[in-house]
């Protein structure tokens, strides 16, 4: 099929914010799936029992690549039943909040990282704190993932972590040779921009295009957050206080940011006109050759090595030049976006201990983390799965296992998701017309003053929120103090 770049952002009814998700599915792990995880093994209650599962579409035939990544599981357990449900991103929050309320739901669900604090709010989310006891999320999984574990309001853990997603950058080794650029000197923010004019300077033509040294797109994404976050947490900046209480978006550190992502376009590096793509129209100017680099999921490796039988590319000119490398570090850090889903027992399910047991082979399991990388693109959340072949072994691969301690996620607050998806997509893509000088011309007065408007909105959301949750108040203050 044609890659679609379907890392989507959901926007609900209630306007949260959906995890951003690809599809994919490369079969090279040899071995993996026949193995049968450690967790696959453990005692199984008395008696006969079905479990109920919802998942999202993660790869190309989800409802198939689930029941392979179960099979050692119900190999072990054959007198337990279970029935995956494969939801699409579209309807599936309004399923999620109906079957919470309703207690009509599933036994074990996905749930994409910034869905669980407002989850584990609403009282949907069976505590797992036993499960934690047994597998220490904090010691087993990586750090990134804690957050949505134990949401801030929350004083318990109400979810494990699954999978993540990281986003590398994605380069033409023909192009960057051409150019005379080596790949190591873009490690910095310095080098990149370096890097990027040398390539424009080159006038490198693509069947008779002139070669971008970069795309990314713009306002009608459903990255746009995704996008500008890196940029902002390496220049020193954020989005919230280390509360989570006020929202610090026009901080200088956010703003230099923000302004060195925006002046890609503004200089030429970044076509204007990229302004009005999304994520799918980027990638496939990629894909074309009309590109030096991009950013995007671990998903587009496997869609590079997979055969075009298979829906891939494998065999074209770019499959054939391409690299990997890890994004440039900021002036103050390197960090990068990590996305991810965490899986979680309904409160409402009637075999509470089936469920966590289910959870622990799929979360805790290496063989199933290992298995499901293969099967989807996306990278596992347990540490111990990159001690694996699979990625120690593998050029590309070996750079998402070094990406992965970088990872950070948004604050695990209730209301982010009211405030990515209501305020931030708007407002931020608001940027990409500033920059692309759509009403007028440029100025960082006009950026400034758009960020403003963000701050204020998010400010407002925020007390919002506190005038029918005071109590929370005090557990954020509490979780900051324990972070501390």
């Amino acid at each position: 099929m044609n890659y679609p770049g379907a890392v989507k952002t959901v926007v609900s009814a209630l306007a949260l914010a959906a995890l951003s998700l690809l599809a994919g599915c490369n079969k090279s792990a040899a071995g993996a799936k026949g193995e049968k995880g450690e967790a696959a093994a453990a005692s199984v209650p008395n008696g006969p029992g079905e479990l109920l599962v919802w998942v999202m579409p993660n790869s190309p035939k989800p409802e198939k690549d689930m029941e392979s990544l179960l099979e050692p599981f119900k190999a072990a357990h054959p007198d337990v039943t279970v029935k995956v449900s494969v939801l699409d991103w579209g309807s599936a929050w309004t399923k999620l909040t109906t079957a919470a309320i309703s207690g009509d739901g599933p036994d074990v669900v996905q749930l994409g990282t910034t869905w669980c604090p407002f989850m584990t709010d609403l009282g949907a989310l069976l505590p797992l704190d036993d499960l934690d006891a047994e597998i220490h999320v904090q010691q087993s999984f990586l750090a990134s993932t804690w957050a949505a574990a134990k949401p801030r309001t929350s004083e318990h853990v109400t979810s494990v972590p699954w999978f993540i997603d990281v986003r590398p950058m994605f380069y033409r080794t023909d192009v960057f040779a051409q150019a005379k650029v080596d790949p190591k000197s873009t490690a910095t923010w310095d080098g990149y921009l370096a890097a990027l004019e040398k390539i424009k300077a080159a006038g490198i033509k693509n069947n008779g295009e002139s070669v971008s040294p970069i795309g990314f797109p713009g306002k009608n994404d459903w990255n746009v957050v995704h996008n500008f976050a890196p940029w902002i947490w390496s220049a020193g900046g954020d989005f919230l206080s280390p509360m989570g209480d006020k929202c610090v978006l026009n901080s200088p550190e956010a703003m230099k940011g923000i302004l060195f992502y925006l002046d890609m376009v503004r200089k030429g590096l970044n076509p204007k006109t990229n302004m009005e793509k999304n994520t799918a129209q980027v990638s496939a100017d990629f894909d074309a050759g009309r590109l030096a680099t991009f950013f995007e999921s671990t998903i587009k490796n496997v869609y590079l090595q997979r055969p075009p039988e298979q829906g891939g590319s494998a065999g074209s000119h770019v499959a054939g030049n391409y690299g990997v490398l890890m994004p440039p570090a900021g002036p103050v850090k390197r960090s990068l976006f990590m996305g991810g889903s965490h899986l979680a027992v309904f409160k409402s399910s009637k075999r509470p201990d089936l469920a966590k047991m289910l959870v622990r082979y799929m979360a805790a399991d290496s063989s199933a983390q290992l298995a499901y990388a293969d099967i989807s693109g996306f990278l596992p959340a347990l540490k111990s799965a990159f001690a694996s072949p699979y990625f120690t072994a593998d050029a590309k691969r070996s750079v998402f296992k070094d990406m992965v301690q970088y990872g950070r996620c948004y604050p695990a607050v209730p209301y982010w998701g009211e405030i990515e998806t209501a305020i931030l997509m708007k407002r931020l893509g608001n940027l990409f017309d500033i920059a692309a000088e759509v009403n007028g011309p440029y100025s960082e007065a006009l950026v400034k003053a758009e960020v403003d408007a963000a701050v204020k909105d998010i400010d407002g959301q925020i007390e919002t929120h506190f005038k029918s949750h005071p109590e929370q108040r005090e557990l954020l203050q509490k979780s900051l103090a324990a972070a501390e």
